[in-house]
């Protein structure tokens, strides 16, 4: 083959070259064009919607906010408005659970004048008509009733509505009208039952029988509206 000939062909083969290479950059750059003008349409797209709130939360007679802010206010507006709460519920549950509820009395004075109804709600009566009397017939003095009947309780202090029930359920058994308290001291506690079923619980404070003229019993009464069972 002749110099000629060869150069022709190396002249075409690089030729051919040249253009699959161009056509390839060609490709390469369009391609890449249409990708940035992709992002920048997305990037406005992106910028509008930062600075566009959705129709449900914007507009005449709604607030800032989405749909489902709106409904938990009515929730609580309406919770409010009917005083459903929880703290409501948890009182009515503790006061719905069957048991008399104490009523205290503290410093009641018992003396030769003066008597005691666990029935009334001012117990203490300025005479002798109470069903519940102190006096000082015997040493010591003593409580005394008709139809009440007390159990003076050992042990530590504390006693509760339960203890009462239990242990009055034997004096009523045993007919235990009087109590002598010449073993009483401070602290004793008393528990009583009249005839209507209300309870009560004496607690002795101070007790002054040295002189039974003058002799008096001073203690906190708790009473419970008819609580034997």
């Amino acid at each position: 083959m002749s110099e000629q000939r060869r150069a022709r062909k190396r002249r075409t083969a690089l030729t051919a070259a040249a253009g699959v290479t161009g056509g390839a950059l060609l490709v390469v750059a369009l391609a890449w064009s249409v990708m940035e003008a992709k992002n920048r349409l997305d990037d406005r797209v992106t910028a509008g919607s930062r600075h566009t709130a959705p129709p449900s939360a914007s507009g005449p007679g709604f607030p800032s906010g989405s749909s489902s802010d709106a409904s938990d206010s009515s929730d609580t507006s309406a919770a409010d408005a009917t005083g459903d709460h929880t703290s409501g519920d948890d009182t009515s549950s503790a006061n719905s659970s069957g048991e008399p509820q104490p009523e205290p009395f503290p410093l009641v004075s018992l003396d030769a004048k003066s008597s005691l109804s666990l029935e009334r709600l001012d117990p203490v009566l300025p005479n002798r008509k109470g069903d519940i009397r102190f006096g000082c017939a015997s040493v010591g003095c003593e409580l005394d009733s008709e139809d009440t009947v007390f159990m003076q309780m050992a042990g530590a202090p504390g006693t509760t509505l339960d203890d009462c029930r239990f242990m009055l359920k034997s004096a009523k058994k045993l007919g235990y009208n009087s109590l002598p308290l010449a073993a009483a001291t401070a602290g004793t506690e008393i528990c009583m039952q009249d005839a209507e079923g209300d309870i009560g619980l004496y607690v002795i404070q101070t007790k002054s029988t040295a002189i039974p003229e003058l002799a008096f019993l001073q203690g906190d009464l708790t009473i419970w509206r008819d609580a034997a069972r």
